[in-house]
């Protein structure tokens, strides 16, 4: 077994938890992150109607209430908690909305700089069907997100046994690796983590613009986008891009640092 460095969270850190199904399981971490880590624990039950202390995860504009109200100010993590039947006659439509939500509130986590980490913690023997669909779909905004922030812990746990949920929570914020997507099942994790493989373009039309296109980049700063603008400058075309992030023409962008501490370092020093 190999050595746990267990998540540094300051004492008083904010926790946002997000309970889908078994209120007991959702008061067992309560109770692990107040007892361990000294946290304030903010608990917000999933609901398909509006009600004092939930939130529908399907609906943006309880997502847009849902942030102002829990997540202001911005919490340390947020955590997703599951179980069986969280998701009763979850049809293959409505996972799009439901990942929808999700992405909107990882969006808002990611932009503070008190983000440490989002779990999706799902409590339940088996999973399919559309459940699993969601499940990993989540999966893949945490492998998007983790791959941009990589200060922040994203997992996902699938545990198909309950020994202890102490133990359970101490597994997630397991610190010595990056290992995003788990399964504990019978005293045994598995994972999947994220491995970069070139990618494979060859036989596809390869679009080229000439010097006299204008291309308009929705972001472009930072992640993927950013690695088309650049293949896109180099055809010596004219590039627009849309961001929020504020333009200095005094700084060399290009010798800035690429990951968010070294680069709130050089700007607090500079």
């Amino acid at each position: 077994m190999y050595p746990r460095i267990p998540l540094a969270l300051a004492p008083g850190s904010r926790i946002v938890l997000i309970c889908a199904g078994d209120r007991e399981g959702a008061r067992e971490t309560e109770t692990f992150f107040q007892q361990r880590y000294q946290a304030k624990v903010v608990t917000v039950a999933v609901a398909a109607e509006a009600r004092e202390g939930c939130v529908n995860l399907a609906a943006p504009e309880a997502i847009k209430k849902f942030l102002s109200d829990f997540c202001d100010p911005p919490p340390t993590g947020i955590i997703l908690q599951s179980a069986n039947n969280s998701w009763p006659n979850l049809q293959p439509e409505s996972v799009n909305s439901l990942l929808t939500g999700c992405f909107l509130i990882l969006q808002n986590f990611v932009l503070s700089q008190n983000r440490r980490f989002f779990l999706h913690l799902r409590l339940q023997p088996e999973e399919q069907g559309t459940n699993l669909l969601f499940a990993e779909g989540l999966v893949g905004l945490f492998l998007a997100a983790a791959v941009e922030y990589q200060s922040v812990l994203f997992r996902s746990m699938l545990v198909q046994d309950l020994p202890d949920m102490p133990e359970i929570l101490q597994l997630c914020l397991d610190d010595s690796q990056r290992v995003i997507d788990m399964v504990l099942a019978e005293g045994t994790l598995l994972g999947r983590e994220l491995q970069p493989l070139p990618l494979q373009f060859s036989g596809l039309h390869r679009f080229r613009p000439s010097p006299t296109d204008v291309v308009v980049l929705s972001g472009g700063a930072r992640g993927v986008t950013a690695e088309v603008a650049k293949a896109l400058a180099a055809c010596g075309c004219t590039l627009i891009l849309l961001g929020r992030s504020r333009y200095w023409p005094e700084l060399d962008y290009p010798c800035l640092p690429e990951d968010d501490l070294s680069l709130l370092a050089f700007l607090a020093e500079h």
